[in-house]
């Protein structure tokens, strides 16, 4: 009885993940996007995992680079995989993973980060005089503690020399990083 049930839980995970990429909207002005009817295997895992993931549960679906990820999908499913546990499954608050995201692609000069993470970091709660303080280079004012740790740990990981790891470490904020990392 018992594996009959699991048996039957198990298609009915599968159908549920079969359908799962259908739902997939792929936009994209300079690569032609792609439908899944005519997706490679490969490409129709990665749309599924895509879809199951927090990403596929957002209004809309998902948004970002997956059009073109989709062109290598080992690399692209390994890479949405990675960002969907690095922005949804640690134990970051959702503003403070926010802020993370849009101090990295200020840094990088990544105009679809910003466009696309600074209303999320808004609807998580994220102060927009800190935005905008990031957005113009400048140290934001009025952090709170956790943002404030995330803000230093992050600035001194992207602008400081190698030299200043050691110094990250004794005061412990590899430590305090690695931790947040962890699965709530």
């Amino acid at each position: 009885m018992r594996l009959r049930l699991a048996g039957l839980v198990m298609v009915w995970a599968v159908s549920i993940l079969a359908r799962a990429g259908r739902g997939l909207v792929l936009v994209g002005n300079r690569v032609a996007p792609l439908k899944y009817d005519s997706m490679t295997p490969e490409q129709r895992l990665m749309a599924d995992h895509l879809m199951a993931g927090e990403r596929g549960r957002r209004p809309g679906g998902p948004r970002g680079p997956f059009n073109v990820l989709m062109r290598s999908p080992e690399a692209g499913d390994f890479a949405q995989q990675f960002g969907e546990v690095m922005r949804f499954g640690t134990g970051l608050p959702k503003d403070v993973s926010e802020v993370i995201i849009l101090m990295t692609g200020r840094y990088w000069g990544a105009q679809f980060e910003w466009a696309s993470h600074k209303p999320a970091a808004l609807e998580a709660g994220a102060k927009p005089e800190i935005l905008e303080a990031i957005r113009v280079g400048k140290r934001p004012a009025g952090m709170n503690r956790d943002t404030e740790i995330a803000y230093n740990f992050i600035d001194e990981l992207l602008t400081r020399s190698e030299e200043h790891t050691s110094e990250l470490q004794s005061r412990g904020l590899i430590s305090y990083a690695v931790f947040c990392l962890k699965k709530k």
